[in-house]
C-alpha cells in the first residue's frame, strides 16, 4: 500500500509540474505574441507645414493622425509612429526634412506635392527607402524602383477629357493652365497624344502663375483662335475668375475643368450651370465610405476634408497594409489594386496610381450630375451620323 501511495503521490506531482510547465509555455507564447504586436513602424511624413500652401499640409497632417489612431486602435498588428517634417512646399527644404528623418532611422517616407517628392526621390533610391509620393504628376514614379504614387493623376484626367471632346465632335481645342512642370507634362505630352489619336489639334496654349488674379488676356487670345473647347488645369481658387471672365467674353460654354473643381469656392449658378469637368468618382457621386469619413473629419476638425486629404489617408493605409501582408519592398506595392475611402486605387508596374474618375456636370440647380461613358459614346455616334449641313 505504501508503494502504491508513493506512486500516486509521484504521479500527482508530475501532473502538477506538467501543468505548471504548460502554463509557463502559454505565458511565454502570450508574451511573444504581445511583443510581436507591439512592433512599431516609424514612418516619416514630409509635408508643407509652413509656407504658401501650409493649408494643405495642415489637412494632410490631420488625416495622417486620424489614420494612425485608427491603425493603433486595432487589437492586433504593428503600431505606427508618424514623424512629421516640414518641406515648406519646396525641394530644398524637403531634402533637409529627409535628412532629419534618416537620422531617426526612418525607413518609410510619405511626401506630398510634386517639387518636394521629386527632390527626395533620388535620396530614397540611394538609401533604398520606400517612398509614397502624393503628386498629380503621373510620370513621377517612372524612373525609380522605390516609389509608389497612390494619387489622382493628371494623365488619367487628360484621357477622360480627350474622350469627352471627341464624343462632342470637337476638332480644335485650346488650353489654359497654371504654369507648373506637372501641368505642362499633362498638356504637352499626355493630352496632346490622346487628342492626336482622335485627330484633334491644339490650336493654342496659355498659362498663368499661382499669384495671378486675372486671366483676361489669356482668354482673349484663346477666343481669337476660335477653339471648340478650352481645357483648363487649376488647383481650385481661380475657377470662379476663369468662368466669370470667360462668361463676359461669351466663351464660358467652351471651358472644361478638372482637379481643382473639387476644392473651388462655391460657384454662382449662372456660372456653374452646364460646366463639365473631370474629377474623382467619390466627388461626382459621393459614396457611403467617403461621406462617413468626411463627416468624421468635419466633426473633429471643424472644416471640410478635400480630395487631397482623402488620398493622403488612403496612402498611409495602403503602405501599412502592404507592410503587414506583403513585405517592405515597393515590388509588393506595385501591380496591385487597393480599396480605400477614395474607392479603387490601382498601382501599375511603374508605381503610378490610377484612381476611380468620372466626368461631372453642374445642372441648373447647382447640383452635380454624372456624365456617363455610355452617354459620351452615344453623343459621339450621333455626331458621326449627323448629316453635313
Amino acid at each position: 500500500m505504501e508503494c502504491i501511495s508513493r506512486i500516486h503521490h509521484r504521479s500527482t506531482r508530475m501532473k502538477r509540474l506538467s501543468f505548471a510547465f504548460l502554463l509557463i509555455l502559454a505565458s511565454l507564447s502570450l508574451t511573444f505574441a504581445k511583443d510581436e504586436d507591439a512592433i512599431t513602424i516609424r514612418i516619416g511624413a514630409i509635408l508643407p507645414l509652413n509656407g504658401p500652401v501650409s493649408f494643405m499640409g495642415a489637412e494632410q497632417r490631420n488625416v495622417l493622425v486620424m489614420a494612425q489612431q485608427e491603425i493603433n486602435s486595432r487589437k492586433t498588428g504593428p503600431r505606427v509612429e508618424l514623424i512629421f517634417e516640414d518641406s515648406k512646399g519646396g525641394g530644398s527644404d524637403a531634402i533637409l526634412a529627409y535628412d532629419k528623418l534618416r537620422r531617426q532611422n526612418v525607413k518609410y517616407v510619405v511626401t506630398t506635392l510634386t517639387a518636394p517628392s521629386e527632390a527626395v526621390k533620388p535620396l530614397c533610391e540611394r538609401d533604398r527607402i520606400v517612398q509614397v509620393a502624393l503628386s498629380v504628376h503621373s510620370d513621377l514614379s517612372n524612373s525609380t524602383k522605390f516609389m509608389i504614387r497612390p494619387y489622382y493623376g493628371l494623365a488619367d484626367e487628360m484621357k477622360l477629357i480627350a474622350s469627352y471632346i471627341a464624343s462632342q465632335g470637337g476638332k480644335r481645342m485650346a488650353t489654359l493652365y497654371v504654369n507648373t512642370p506637372e501641368n505642362d507634362a499633362a498638356i504637352n505630352q499626355h493630352l496632346k497624344n490622346f487628342l492626336k489619336a482622335e485627330n484633334i489639334v491644339i490650336v493654342g496654349r496659355r498659362t498663368y502663375e499661382f499669384t495671378d488674379t486675372s486671366v483676361q488676356p489669356q482668354l482673349e487670345a484663346l477666343k481669337s483662335l476660335n477653339p471648340d473647347f478650352i481645357v483648363t488645369i487649376d488647383f481650385g481658387l481661380m475657377y470662379p475668375t476663369i468662368l466669370r471672365q470667360a462668361s463676359a467674353l461669351g466663351i464660358r460654354d467652351k471651358i472644361l475643368g478638372g482637379l481643382g473643381i473639387m476644392v473651388t469656392p462655391p460657384l454662382p449658378r449662372e456660372l456653374s450651370n452646364g460646366f463639365t469637368f473631370a474629377a474623382s468618382s467619390f466627388f461626382v457621386e459621393p459614396t457611403r465610405n467617403y461621406t462617413r469619413f468626411a463627416r468624421a473629419y468635419q466633426a473633429r476638425y471643424k472644416s471640410k476634408v478635400t480630395f487631397d486629404g482623402v488620398y493622403t489617408y488612403d496612402a498611409l493605409q495602403i503602405l501599412y497594409h502592404s507592410l503587414c501582408h506583403g513585405g517592405d519592398t515597393v515590388s509588393n506595392l506595385r501591380n496591385r489594386a487597393f480599396h480605400g475611402i477614395s474607392g479603387k486605387i490601382t498601382i501599375d508596374t511603374t508605381g503610378s496610381g490610377h484612381v476611380a474618375m468620372d466626368l461631372g456636370r453642374f445642372n441648373n440647380k447647382g447640383k452635380i450630375v454624372r456624365v456617363t461613358q455610355a452617354r459620351m459614346a452615344n453623343l459621339r455616334q450621333l455626331k458621326k451620323e449627323r448629316p453635313k449641313q
